[in-house]
């Protein structure tokens, strides 16, 4: 029942269903970017790419919060501002993923060290 209300609401007011998905984008970039943030604090001493997972969280973070709270800025505006992040996102992973692959060891042995520490 919820869903065809929700189809319905959509179609007759699609601007509402854009706006809500406007503010999922924003959550899901803050999300991944704390997520991403954390790992690279955690990361810190113990790999030495560690800060690009962080710089990527804060990437993230910056462009979720920028999406939130400008979401009627226009779709052309949104779609530029989403095809840049992607792309500046990107860029910073495949920079990060190319430092964490020349630093595979470091990697192992932290990742073990978090598997015996004790759960907070």
């Amino acid at each position: 029942m919820a869903g065809i209300l929700i189809g319905v609401l959509t179609f007759f007011r699609p601007g509402i269903t854009a706006l809500a998905l406007v503010f999922v984008i924003a959550a899901w970039a803050i999300l991944t970017g704390v997520f991403e943030i954390v790992a690279g604090i955690e990361l810190t001493g113990m790999v030495k790419s560690a800060w690009t997972l962080w710089l990527s969280g804060l990437v993230s973070v910056g462009f979720g919060v920028l999406i939130a709270v400008r979401p009627s800025s226009g779709v052309l505006a949104l779609i530029w501002i989403i095809g840049i992040y992607a792309i500046l996102g990107g860029l910073v992973r495949l920079f990060a993923a190319y430092r964490v692959r020349s630093d595979v060891g470091a990697v192992k042995g932290a990742v073990r060290s978090m598997e015996r520490a004790p759960s907070r």
